[in-house]
């Protein structure tokens, strides 16, 4: 990667951060050699008299990739940026320099990154996916006085943790203190305190989490728990609040966002800890109050576009083919979606039979003794591909997937999408109503490449 126009750069190159997406790598380091034009650009590269860290810069190399590799030769994009457009220099490399999919967090005590910057200290920067440059402080403080050190931030970039002695934030302790800062509402915490009491030592060093709603960290501190320490440099804490979980419900087939669906976290014996609506683009956000032991389920009622001649003597057809093993589906080139087995299975005994292809049947006549309909949801996270062998590891004589919601197994659980079906409706002909938002191909297809499932899990796609 250290190799720019055709040969090895001279100066050290220290890796920071890895980061992939899809089907994107991106890598993060700090160097003082000019992977862009040191002419127009990376102008401080060439200055080898200057002071140390004057030549320093923040990059991101990233590519494609495939199964057989990467994809081109990839590109470097300079992240410290000055405000006159060449690269800003002193980025610490000693400090986490962190890859988001927002953008990438860093420290420098450059002056030039930002108008305004006055402190003389290292403080925290962030650059976009589009370049612009933009200096984390909390909202109440327009300056750190002493800075600040970037330590850590969740994947999305949402939420990023940074480190500061200074006065504003310490106070009369004089200890460094940990900052999470939301970056998206610009409010900011202080996570090294207990009951509103900053930690009367310093915090050395920590990790933020995936959600960025849990914080490690070690400090020498001795007033942040009622237990005794007896490590005498510095002890281990961690720091839980409770994560919003945030998705969307949709129909595997129409794509169609589904509002007024009930999603609701219940307990382990089924009562409901917590429960909201999803909104008219389907979407929902609920806090996680469950333990470990808790689901979070889906439930809508049905209303009489949901019933009327939706499932019909084609279902009970479709589902008699997959009984016999034959796809359903008119297009033959379509295989069998999973969410048309499980649709299938009315009778719930975990396969398709004929016993199913009657049930259907007795529904589309009407019959009182009919298995009631009702919408199923299945959790978007349920893998039902083996990308090895190329199949659905879901077939007609087994269906085993997560009917009772999704279990609430760790506090960082945060985005949970729905996928929507009726029961019975075999070949996925319920119709969405005209006010419905539809989802696009392109969330499909980054399903696709994230190795959810072919495309043709959620349907046919024109053109595809």
């Amino acid at each position: 990667m250290s190799y720019v126009g055709g040969s090895e750069v001279n100066e050290p190159t220290y890796l920071k951060s890895i980061f992939v997406e899809g089907n994107q790598v991106r890598i993060g380091f700090v160097t003082d050699a000019a992977f862009v034009s040191p002419s127009r650009v990376d102008t401080n590269s060439t200055n080898y008299n200057a002071d140390a860290g004057f030549r320093s810069d923040a990059y991101v190399w990233s590519s494609s990739f495939d199964n057989d590799g990467l994809i081109g030769n990839g590109r470097f994009d300079l992240q410290s940026i000055s405000t006159d457009g060449t690269a800003s220099g002193y980025v610490s490399s000693d400090d986490t320099l962190q890859v988001t999919s927002a953008g990438v967090f860093y420290t420098s005590s450059s002056e030039t990154l930002i108008n305004a910057d006055s402190n003389g200290e290292k403080d925290v920067y962030f650059t976009d996916s589009g370049g612009v440059v933009s200096r984390l402080n909390p909202p109440f403080v327009a300056e750190l006085a002493s800075g600040a050190i970037f330590l850590g931030a969740n994947k999305n970039g949402s939420r990023a943790a940074f480190l500061t002695d200074s006065d504003e934030i310490s106070g009369a302790t004089g200890a460094q203190q940990l900052i999470l800062l939301d970056t998206n509402t610009g409010d900011a915490s202080v996570v090294s305190e207990d009951n509103g009491v900053l930690a009367n030592d310093w915090v050395i060093n920590g990790s933020v989490s995936a959600s960025g709603y849990s914080v490690a960290f070690t400090s020498a501190a001795n007033n942040l728990t009622q237990e005794p320490l007896a490590a005498a440099s510095g002890s281990l804490f961690v720091k839980i609040d409770k994560v919003p979980i945030v998705g969307q419900v949709y129909h595997w087939r129409t794509h169609a966002l589904l509002s007024e669906t009930n999603l609701a976290i219940v307990d382990a014996g089924s009562a409901p800890v917590a429960n909201i609506d999803t909104d008219a683009f389907g979407a929902y956000s609920l806090t996680n109050l469950g333990s470990g032991e808790s689901r979070l389920t889906a439930t809508k009622t049905l209303v009489e576009s949901d019933t009327s001649r939706v499932i019909t003597s084609a279902d009970a057809l479709a589902a008699l083919k997959i009984a016999v093993g034959l796809n359903p589906n008119t297009n033959q080139e379509q295989p069998v979606s999973p969410y048309q087995l499980i649709a299938a299975d009315v009778n719930k005994d975990g396969r398709v039979t004929s016993a199913d292809a009657l049930a259907t049947l007795k529904i589309a006549v009407g019959l009182v003794d009919a298995v009631p309909q009702e919408w199923l949801f299945v959790p978007e996270s349920a893998a039902y591909w083996d990308e090895i062998d190329g199949v659905f590891t879901l077939s007609q004589s087994s269906l085993e997937w997560d009917s009772e919601g999704l279990l609430l197994d760790s506090p960082d659980t945060g985005e949970v999408n729905f996928v929507a079906l009726l029961l019975g409706d075999v070949n996925g002909s319920w119709d969405a109503p005209d006010s419905a938002v539809l989802l696009d191909e392109a969330y499909f297809i980054a399903l696709e490449e994230a190795g959810y499932g072919p495309l043709t899990q959620w349907g046919e796609f024109p053109g595809i």
